[in-house]
């Protein structure tokens, strides 16, 4: 349980970094940034599936309040993925939408890591 705890906090860490230790071009930045945020939702949403299959009923009533945030963070991958898809493809500046939604995706995945890892936390 605490390397899962090690893993995630790690990951999100990395996340919030993204490439700025290297020369990359932003929009490889972007890309990288993509897949790694991808994957630490999938990494949440089963350990959420796995907590709440083992979690006692009184447990479930916090576990439950990851599941929306969950749900946005779903739905703002999409539009991340695909703005940064059309910036791949028409080239030029950063766009703004995407710089908004890498902070809003940073944030939203921080919230549903405290969540879920609480019960990690508390074993």
């Amino acid at each position: 349980m605490k390397k899962l705890l090690i893993l995630l906090m790690g990951l999100l860490l990395l996340i919030m970094a993204g490439c700025n230790g290297k020369k990359v071009h932003p929009l490889e930045s972007s890309m990288v940034l993509a897949k790694q945020l991808t994957e630490s939702y999938f990494t949440l949403y089963e350990t959420y599936g796995r907590l709440e299959k083992v979690l006692p009923q009184k447990d479930l009533v916090k576990l439950y309040q990851a599941a929306p945030i969950l749900n946005q963070i779903k739905e703002y991958l999409i539009i991340y993925n695909n703005l940064v898809i059309l910036w791949w493809n028409s080239g030029g500046a950063k766009p703004g939408e995407l710089i908004k939604n890498e902070k809003i995706l940073t944030s939203m995945l921080a919230e549903a890591s405290k969540i879920i890892l609480s019960f990690y936390t508390e074993v």
